[in-house]
């Protein structure tokens, strides 16, 4: 009887240890999900503002493009060039500018699945945390019952 109540302590405790581990680990994940909400964010919103940029930046060049285009007929065969090179200047700085903005919409897509998976891990840790506090509760139950006889 006292070794089935001692196996029944340690069994608590052995629980309870794993519990806390349990929980320093879900805080430790939902740290890290903090953390990756915050990036997710923060690169959200340097692409906003980057495609602010790049949307005015597109914009005045464009504008130029279309006051080039009306003044070169008559400014003759070296405002044309110069009117080409500008062009291409311009949609090289557009292309640049598309490829930026490719590459921090893929980086967003990433910390949405980092985030996604965290959260996943969060969940996982969070069910684990509430079985062991049932297996606890149980063999809090048993131990009281125990003792009682």
């Amino acid at each position: 009887m006292e070794a089935e109540r001692q196996n029944l302590v340690d069994s608590v405790v052995s629980a309870e240890k794993k519990h806390m581990e349990e929980k320093r680990r879900c805080d430790d994940l939902q740290q890290q999900l903090k953390v990756a909400k915050a990036a997710a964010e923060s690169v959200k919103q340097e692409m906003m503002d980057y495609k602010q940029k790049a949307t005015r930046i597109l914009q005045s060049k464009e504008k130029l493009i279309s006051s080039l285009k009306e003044g070169s007929g008559l400014d003759g065969l070296d405002s044309h060039v110069g009117s080409t090179m500008e062009l291409e200047e311009t949609r090289h700085e557009r292309d640049m500018q598309r490829e930026d903005i490719q590459k921090l919409l893929a980086q967003i897509q990433q910390l949405k699945a980092e985030l996604q998976e965290l959260q996943y891990t969060q969940e996982d840790f969070h069910r684990t945390k509430n079985t062991l506090q049932g297996r606890i509760r149980d063999r809090e139950d048993e131990i009281q019952k125990l003792r009682n006889q």
